[in-house]
């Protein structure tokens, strides 16, 4: 992965996945149609990790973002300490999966039931629809 991060000074590179539990992922990829999917067996892996285990403590975490492919549940399920604690505002994929909508809505309420969800589509055919939370006033 190529990053050019250098002219911001805040900014660090973890070179793991975002996943509940710590472990190594087998990754297909599908080069016809530019995807790649969780595998098990491969010559691709990924070493992933909790979210809650990457950040250190004492550092409030203001935002999340996802857009990983179908593992936005799981990575979720990984920062639930950092959510529960920070309420972070965040913009979560949710076309990879059939029952994302619902699940990771529903998750989400369950860690933070402050939370207002948003939901918008980023073009006409549906995907790229992504779910915001934000915690009311």
């Amino acid at each position: 992965m190529i990053c050019n991060t250098s002219k911001y000074n805040n900014i660090e590179i973890i070179n793991k996945g975002a996943w509940h539990q710590k472990e190594t992922l087998y990754i297909q990829e599908d080069s016809n149609h530019g995807a790649s999917s969780i595998s098990h067996h491969g010559e691709n892996t990924i070493e992933v990790e909790r979210i809650d285990k990457c950040i250190p403590r004492g550092v409030r975490v203001t935002h999340i973002k996802m857009d990983i492919e179908g593992a936005e549940l799981n990575a979720l399920k990984g920062a639930d300490s950092i959510i529960k604690k920070d309420s972070p505002q965040l913009a979560i994929c949710v076309y990879h999966k059939i029952d994302d909508f619902l699940q990771i809505s529903d998750y989400l309420l369950s860690i933070v039931p402050e939370y207002k969800l948003y939901l918008r589509h980023h073009n006409i055919s549906g995907t790229e629809t992504v779910l915001y939370a934000i915690k009311g006033k």
